[in-house]
């Protein structure tokens, strides 16, 4: 119940200091952000799920008789690729001499992983701190209105 009331009370202030007290640039700040966390996190799922594919249906099906044996491990990290396509590295990393954690993965789709890796760097890291610069130096009184926004939320 007090989980809610602080929910409630963060979710109005949030509208209250955004629409009406801080410059209207600070909501466009907003929707990009979110617009540049949410593609990287569709870039990465859809290279995850096609690098998984993409060794499943290889060749010499040695990652398919590993995916057949641990079909939980890679689609936990298939989930976590979303967020991070690098995760899929673990899949190979051998750590602590796990079998679960040595997947015969191809030298091409390593390659793959390291490229979706500086593509989502480019297209998720570069514009998000550009944003961040950019809200920092866009009003002088944002950090004004940031401390009141703290003090406002932990006394009411």
């Amino acid at each position: 119940m007090k989980l809610q009331f602080y929910l409630y009370q963060g979710i109005k202030v949030f509208f209250y200091y955004f629409i009406t007290k801080i410059n209207l640039k600070l909501i466009f700040f907003f929707i990009y952000s979110i617009v540049f966390l949410v593609i990287p996190v569709i870039f990465n799922f859809i290279f995850s799920i096609t690098i998984i594919i993409k060794e499943i249906h290889r060749h010499d099906k040695l990652f398919y008789e590993w995916f057949k044996k641990y079909t939980n491990i890679a689609s936990i990290f298939t989930i976590f690729g979303a967020l991070d396509v690098e995760t899929l590295n673990i899949l190979h990393s051998k750590i602590a001499g796990f079998e679960q954690l040595n997947a015969p993965m191809s030298d091409e789709a390593l390659r793959w992983i390291l490229r979706a890796g500086l593509i989502t760097f480019v297209i998720e890291e570069i514009p998000q701190f550009i944003i961040q610069v950019s809200i920092q130096y866009s009003s002088n009184f944002f950090f004004f209105y940031k401390f009141r926004l703290i003090i406002f939320f932990f006394n009411s």
